[in-house]
C-alpha cells in the first residue's frame, strides 16, 4: 500500500523559502512530488515540519485526491514501478482533460510541420469546445451517450463536415487511449467505444468539384484582372496549379526556388509523403503558361512564389469564388467581404478535379497515368513492381500537354496582364 506524505525540501532557495513537496512510498521507494507551495522559515519547525494550517490543509487536499486514485488502480499497483505508478496518480479521469490533450496533440502535429492538418483538427476542437459550452471536458464525461449527442448537433453541416469533426476527434481520442491504458495489464484509464455507435453519412462525392465543361475552365482562365492583388493572385495560382498537374495550395506554396531547376519542378506532397515515402516525389516539366506565372510571382530569394508580404498561411484560394460568380458558375457574394467565407459547389480545389476530369474523359488518357498525374499512391498491388523502376515521368509530362492543348492559353501567352 502507497503511502503520502507531505515534506518540506531541505534546500532554500535564493529568497528564502522552502519549496512543499508530497512524499510517495511505493514498494519501498520513495518519490517527492512537488507543489505549488513555498514557506518561509517562520511557517515550519526545526525540524522542518510544516506548521501553517492553511498550507497543511491545502496539501491534504491534494493527497486525498492521490489517495483515492490509488484505490482506483487497487492490487494493479503491486506490479508497477514507482513512476508508472505516479505517472496513474496524476492520470485521474475525473480530471483529465480532453480539450487539454487535443490542445498538446494539434501543437505537436503544427511542429512537425503540418499545419493544413492541424488546422483540421482546430476546427473540429472548435466544434467540440462550442459544443460543452468552452468548459473543460474530462475524460469520465466523453461517453457513447455524449458522442451521439454532440454527432446530433452537427446535423445542419455538410456530410463531409461531419465525419471530418468525428474522424478527426476520434483520432485524438484514441492517442489518449494509447498513452494512458495498458491492456496488458489490466489498465483502461480512457474508456473504449464510445465513438462505435454512431450511424455516420456516407461521404460527399468529391468529383462534384470538378467543372464540367471545358468552356468553363476556358472563361476562368480569359477572365480579366480585377485590380485587387489577392484576386488576382487567387486567379493565377488557380491556373498555375491547373497547368502543374493539379498540384495542392499547400505544397505549391511552400515550394523552394531550389526545387525548379532547367524547367523542372520536383517535390514530395505533403498530404501524403509521410505515408508513402518515395511514391509521393514527383518532377513536373512547367509549361510555358506556368513559366509566365512563375516569373511574375518570382521575387522572393528563398520560395518559389512570392506573396508579397503576404503571410503564406492566407487564404487566398477563397478569392477564386469570385471568379466562379463572375464566369456565371457561382452566385454573386453580396459583398465583397462574404467572399472570403463564401461556401459553394466549387472550391480552389476544383483545379484538381477538373484537371483530372478532362484529362481522362475528354483527351482519353489512361486511367493509371491520370492516377499518376494525381501523384496518389500505388495500389498495393503495384507496390512490389514499382520497387524495381526508376522513375520515368515523360509520360506524365506529355499527357499533360495532351491535356493544355484543350485551351487557349494567349490570355496569358500574349495578352499578360493587360
Amino acid at each position: 500500500m502507497a503511502t503520502f506524505k507531505a515534506v518540506v525540501s531541505p534546500y532554500r532557495k535564493s529568497d528564502g523559502t522552502y519549496r512543499v513537496n508530497i512524499r510517495v512510498t511505493h514498494n519501498r521507494v520513495h518519490k517527492d512530488l512537488p507543489t505549488p507551495f513555498y514557506v518561509t522559515s517562520e511557517q515550519i519547525t526545526r525540524s522542518m515540519k510544516l506548521k501553517d494550517q492553511t498550507v497543511i490543509d491545502a496539501v491534504e487536499d491534494k493527497i486525498r485526491e492521490y489517495r483515492s486514485s490509488a484505490n482506483t488502480i487497487g492490487f494493479l499497483a503491486e506490479q508497477l514501478d514507482i513512476d508508472h505508478f505516479i505517472n496513474l496518480l496524476k492520470t485521474n479521469t475525473d480530471r483529465l482533460d480532453f480539450f487539454a490533450f487535443m490542445r498538446e496533440y494539434i501543437e505537436r502535429v503544427r511542429k512537425e510541420g503540418r499545419k493544413g492538418t492541424a488546422d483540421i483538427y482546430q476546427s473540429a476542437y472548435n466544434s467540440l469546445y462550442r459544443y460543452n459550452g468552452e468548459k473543460p471536458l474530462y475524460f469520465a464525461s466523453i461517453t457513447s451517450d455524449y458522442v451521439s449527442r454532440y454527432f446530433d448537433s452537427l446535423s445542419e453541416l455538410k456530410a463531409n463536415t461531419q465525419l471530418m469533426y468525428i474522424n478527426k476527434l476520434r483520432t485524438v481520442y484514441r492517442r489518449a487511449q494509447e498513452k494512458y491504458n495498458n491492456p496488458d495489464l489490466g489498465l483502461m484509464i480512457v474508456r473504449s467505444g464510445v465513438f462505435d455507435g454512431l450511424h455516420l453519412p456516407t461521404r460527399e462525392s468529391s468529383k462534384e468539384n470538378a467543372l464540367r465543361r471545358t468552356e468553363d475552365m476556358q472563361a476562368i482562365i480569359d477572365a480579366p484582372y480585377q485590380g485587387s492583388w489577392s484576386i488576382d493572385f487567387a486567379k493565377d495560382m488557380f491556373i498555375l496549379a491547373f497547368v502543374l498537374l493539379g498540384t495542392n495550395m499547400a505544397d505549391l506554396i511552400m515550394m523552394k526556388k531550389s526545387q525548379y531547376v532547367d524547367g523542372i519542378l520536383s517535390y514530395r506532397r505533403q498530404k501524403t509523403a509521410r505515408q508513402s515515402r518515395e511514391n509521393a516525389d514527383i518532377k513536373i516539366r512547367v509549361p510555358e503558361v506556368g513559366r509566365i506565372i512563375l516569373e511574375k510571382y518570382s521575387g522572393d530569394k528563398t520560395y518559389l512564389i512570392d506573396f508579397q508580404g503576404h503571410s503564406r498561411n492566407s487564404r487566398f484560394t477563397h478569392y477564386i469564388h469570385y471568379y466562379f460568380a463572375y464566369i456565371g458558375l457561382e452566385e454573386m457574394p453580396k459583398r465583397f467581404d462574404d467572399i472570403g467565407r463564401f461556401r459553394s459547389q466549387y472550391t480552389f480545389y476544383a483545379n484538381r478535379h477538373s484537371m483530372a476530369s478532362f484529362a481522362r474523359n475528354v483527351c482519353g488518357i489512361d486511367y493509371m497515368t491520370v492516377h499518376e498525374m494525381l501523384n496518389h499512391a500505388a495500389p498495393p498491388s503495384y507496390r512490389n513492381t514499382d520497387a524495381y523502376l526508376w522513375k520515368d515521368y515523360s509520360h506524365l509530362w506529355e499527357a499533360n500537354d495532351k491535356l493544355l492543348a484543350l485551351f487557349d492559353w494567349s490570355f496569358y501567352t500574349n495578352v499578360g496582364e493587360s
